[in-house]
């Protein structure tokens, strides 16, 4: 399957939130290498609406310029307020169909090795600058195994 079979790649927001709805805001230095997100930053809806990436509780951010790509940088989103969040412009934000693929898992999936290298190798744009595409990430293709599967590997995993 292509990622784009099992998720949505930086979906947009639909709805309109109050201006004065406070959601979190994480920038690139709250998520680390290894998973952990810092959702403590909070702000109004009005002072990010425009010029941020937005997501939810249960989205997978992975991080999409080099070195941070290379480095790791990725989490699973959670704890965040009002179940919303907005952050950095060099995220993509994968939100998985639940139906077929685990947030844990698609983490993981994301933060392999030999995921991160196949999308280093397929970066575009000038030196220190270069980025992942949105294009190649919906269409990575994925051995996507059943839930019963995933939910076996991320109890091991984690």
């Amino acid at each position: 399957m292509k990622i784009k079979d099992f998720c949505t790649l930086n979906p947009k927001v639909f709805q309109n939130f109050d201006d004065d709805l406070l959601v979190s805001f994480v920038p690139m230095a709250n998520v680390s290498e290894n998973g952990h997100i810092n959702t403590n930053e909070v702000r109004k809806y009005v002072e990010v609406k425009k010029g941020f990436t937005y997501f939810e509780n249960g989205d997978v951010l992975l991080a999409k310029i080099t070195p941070c790509l290379e480095n790791g940088k990725g989490a699973v989103a959670r704890n965040l307020k009002n179940n919303i969040g907005f952050g950095n412009t060099e995220f993509h934000v994968l939100r998985p169909d639940n139906s077929k693929v685990l947030s844990e898992w698609l983490y993981y999936f994301t933060h392999w090795e030999i995921f991160r290298k196949n999308c280093e190798n397929n970066m575009t744009g000038s030196a220190g600058q270069k980025r992942v595409s949105k294009s190649y990430l919906e269409n990575y293709e994925v051995k996507l195994p059943d839930i019963n599967i995933q939910k076996k590997t991320v109890n091991i995993l984690d």
